[in-house]
């Protein structure tokens, strides 16, 4: 079951809810009439609510999302068992938690400087922090540490034409203090066509 439902009432301003629940055990055809696969469902709820902004020459977009895997532990042995003839011996952990959350802000400078507006040209400067951990169920001791996140960017997007991208940022991206941290800078080009 599946659910999406976005909000619009305030000029400039897009709320969206969304939310996913289904089983990910018993799911084959035909259904197992005993065995773990029969005894458990697995459950997996998703929750997501989101937004966007873009008014007054900002654009600004954040989310925050939560999973939930029920029956994680027998989901780790059912994967064991259907792949004993792997050479990996290790038992594969399944996290039972999941969560996302981020936000950015970009202001198009050009907006101030009235040749470059008349020109239809953008140039917003932009920021954005994350925090995510894909692995944030306490049912792994030790747990995996390096999975949780945190990351900062800054940046700009710089748009010649309105198909056209430019863009440049840094970022760093915090992991606990035993791990080193990831710092990186991204510069790509986009392109935004419509052929229908």
């Amino acid at each position: 079951v599946a659910l999406r439902i976005d909000n619009y009432t305030i000029p400039g301003l897009r709320i969206g809810l969304s939310g996913y629940y289904g089983h990910s055990i018993g799911n084959t055809y035909p259904a197992e009439k005993d065995g773990l696969s029969a005894t458990y469902k697995g459950k997996v709820a998703i929750g997501a609510i989101d937004f966007t902004y873009d008014d007054h020459n900002w654009i600004v977009r954040g989310q925050a999302d939560y999973g939930y895997l029920g029956d994680a532990e027998q989901l780790k042995y059912m994967y064991n068992r259907k792949n004993s003839k792997s050479p990996f011996k290790h038992s594969a952990f399944v996290s039972g938690n999941a969560y996302a959350i981020g936000i950015e802000a970009g202001y198009d400078i050009f907006s101030q400087i009235e040749s470059l507006r008349a020109d239809d040209q953008k140039l917003y400067l932009f920021g954005r922090f994350d925090s995510y951990n894909p692995y944030a169920s306490d049912t792994k001791k030790p747990s995996y540490g390096y999975t949780k996140a945190k990351r900062m960017a800054a940046g700009i997007n710089y748009k010649p034409v309105p198909e056209i991208v430019i863009k440049a940022e840094y970022s760093n991206r915090f992991l606990d203090s035993k791990y080193n941290n990831e710092p990186a800078i991204n510069i790509g080009v986009a392109y935004e066509g419509w052929f229908l």
